[in-house]
């Protein structure tokens, strides 16, 4: 992070059962709002990881959604990982119209 971004990861839920039920742990988080060409980013870092057997066999789907203090969603993006041994990294980076309240992070299966 710069100068120029601030950590907002305490705003993060996880949503740990759709977790367990697709058998991967999201960890590791890191959520920084950035300015960059007069657009405020939001960038979301971690890592997703297997829970059983040391690999996940299918794609899966991270779906991050910011919302504001009201529970609206502010803006929304997808990013798929496709299938890993142990764990990977991502980064999400989405542009929202003002500071979220709340950020959520969850996996969907394809």
């Amino acid at each position: 992070m710069t100068g120029d971004s601030w950590d907002i990861s305490d705003r993060i839920e996880r949503i740990e059962t759709v977790e367990d039920d697709l058998g991967v742990r999201i960890d590791g988080l890191l959520a920084y709002l950035g300015v960059e060409a007069d657009e405020l980013k939001l960038t979301i870092n971690g890592e997703l990881h297997a829970m059983e057997d040391d690999t996940y066999p299918e794609a899966v789907e991270l779906v991050a959604a910011a919302y504001d203090e009201r529970g609206r969603v502010l803006a929304i993006h997808t990013a798929f990982l496709y299938p890993f041994r142990y764990f990977d990294v991502f980064s999400i980076r989405l542009a929202v119209p003002t500071e979220p309240a709340k950020i959520r992070i969850f996996p969907r299966g394809r």
